[in-house]
């Protein structure tokens, strides 16, 4: 029984040292304000460097290509612009990457604002859509109500056209002098 309480309390001590270490690590890992203005501060510092130095090799090679193409005439110097132009268009391929990484870096926000930006896309959609929606249901039921009216007025039109035959039938038979075939052709 003693042995039980004595792992149970091992147990219980051991976690709490472990949890311990994990909220130690996590406060040590986090930059304070003026840590990530001095980071902050260190990348940018970095990546000016880094700018300027693949511009300078840019240029190098740009100036080396161009002065490459002054003597065009023979054959052997075109074979030699071709290395030249590679390494131009590699170093201004770097360059670019280089500054869309550093725009990307600048541009990035906390994970947090992120998804509420997200989750405020999201809603806004989904009230549209539900607008939307809501509209084609009015449309529909409307389309709905017009074809039982046209189907209505359809009815109708052939009870007049047969009330117009009756009509038409009586007047003959009080007239004797209209000719049939051609009351037959008009229907």
């Amino acid at each position: 029984m003693c042995i039980r309480r004595q792992a149970f309390v091992a147990c219980v001590w051991g976690q709490f040292l472990v949890s311990m270490l994990v909220v130690a690590l996590t406060f040590s890992s986090q930059f304070s304000k003026q840590e990530k203005n001095a980071y902050d501060q260190l990348k940018d510092n970095e990546f000016e460097d880094n700018r300027r130095k693949i511009a300078s090799q840019a240029i190098a090679a740009s100036w080396r290509y161009w002065k490459g193409l002054q003597p065009l005439d023979r054959f052997d110097s075109t074979m030699k612009l071709a290395p030249k132009f590679e390494k131009f268009k590699k170093y201004i391929i770097e360059f670019r990457r280089l500054r869309q990484e550093h725009a990307f870096e600048k541009s990035q926000m906390p994970l947090e604002a992120l998804l509420m930006r997200l989750n405020e896309h999201l809603l806004l959609s989904l009230d549209k859509f539900h607008i939307v929606m809501l509209r084609a249901k009015k449309i529909t039921d409307r389309v709905d109500e017009l074809e039982l009216a046209q189907g209505s007025i359809e009815d109708m039109m052939e009870q007049q056209h047969h009330a117009n035959l009756l009509c038409l039938y009586k007047y003959i038979r009080g007239n004797e002098n209209v000719d049939l075939k051609k009351l037959e052709k008009v229907n």
